[in-house]
């Protein structure tokens, strides 16, 4: 019956454990995702005019950096969803973008995934004032 006793106690921590790691592995994976979009080469008022996008687009540049690193972190952060309790409310970066992105229509949704097709090679996390003051 100890040995019962024991075991159930273990369980609860096996969990735990489990989903510590997997939540260390998905905190690993967003900020190597995030370090990655912070090395390309910076997006600046000369690309922005060179891609013909406007001051009104900086507004969908603020949620496209959040979308790529989800992106990339995805399989980590559904790793670390299947671990924790289902009950526990735990609102992730995807979950975040969603809400954000069921906010808007059809035609926002189209003109975001173009932006950020253009600019893939441009780290977007920039200063949004900065750069709508240089615009033109």
């Amino acid at each position: 019956m100890k040995y019962v006793n024991f075991l159930l106690l273990l369980l609860p921590l096996s969990f735990t454990l489990q989903a510590n790691e997997a939540l260390d592995a998905y905190y690993q994976k967003y900020e190597e995702c995030a370090n990655h979009e912070n090395s390309k080469k910076p997006l600046t008022a000369d690309v922005m005019n060179k891609y013909t996008l406007k001051k009104q687009d900086l507004k969908y540049i603020l949620i496209i950096k959040d979308i790529r690193v989800a992106k990339c972190s995805e399989a980590e952060e559904k790793a670390y969803l299947n671990t924790v309790n289902k009950e526990k409310k735990i609102t992730t970066q995807s979950e975040y973008n969603q809400s954000i992105l069921a906010k808007l229509n059809k035609e926002e949704l189209v003109h975001i995934n173009k932006i950020n097709q253009r600019l893939a090679e441009f780290n977007v996390d920039v200063n949004v004032i900065s750069l709508y003051d240089k615009l033109k």
